[in-house]
């Protein structure tokens, strides 16, 4: 049997984890699965065309501790505009870690989680035009719920913000 260069093995295995996750995420219509609880926080002030920082947060809401496993890239941002159109940030290519995290939420406790230099672009910055938006914070985890452990993918409460 011929044995694949590294490169190749490791692509093949982030592959075959992306489409077992991709296949046991929740629905995504409430901001909370397994008793965790997506938020988003946005700076009260936001200047056209000048970056700004959102940042996603989890939330146990739970009676118990829960224990939580995420990759760098734990939280993305979908935007739309007024008129409910998608405003897609202009990236190009993209650098992230595969670096992993576990982090134990008691009951009540909230996770504030920057994705630091792990992520570059930084999925958390953002830059709009002058308007009216709506920001939505997509949160992918896993946590064990019900004995088992399972992948959730968790849209937090949309928030509304003014650019001038």
């Amino acid at each position: 049997m011929k044995k694949l260069p590294f490169p190749m093995a490791a692509m093949l295995v982030v592959l075959a984890v992306v489409l077992v996750a991709g296949c046991s995420r929740s629905d995504m219509k409430e901001p909370e699965a397994a008793g965790i609880a997506v938020g988003i926080e946005v700076p009260e002030s936001i200047r056209a065309g000048e970056k700004f920082r959102v940042q996603g947060t989890l939330t146990n809401r739970d009676k118990q501790s829960r224990t939580i496993h995420h990759g760098a890239d734990l939280f993305a941002f979908e935007v739309v505009d007024a008129q409910g159109n998608p405003v897609q940030p202009a990236v190009g290519d993209r650098i992230m870690n595969g670096i992993g995290y576990m982090i134990t939420l008691k009951p009540g406790e909230t996770y504030r989680y920057d994705s630091e230099a792990h992520v570059l672009p930084r999925l958390d910055e953002l830059t709009l035009a002058a308007g009216r938006y709506e920001i939505v914070a997509l949160a992918q985890f896993r946590v064990k719920d019900g004995g088992a452990e399972q992948a959730k993918e968790v849209r937090s409460e949309p928030v509304n913000v003014t650019v001038e």
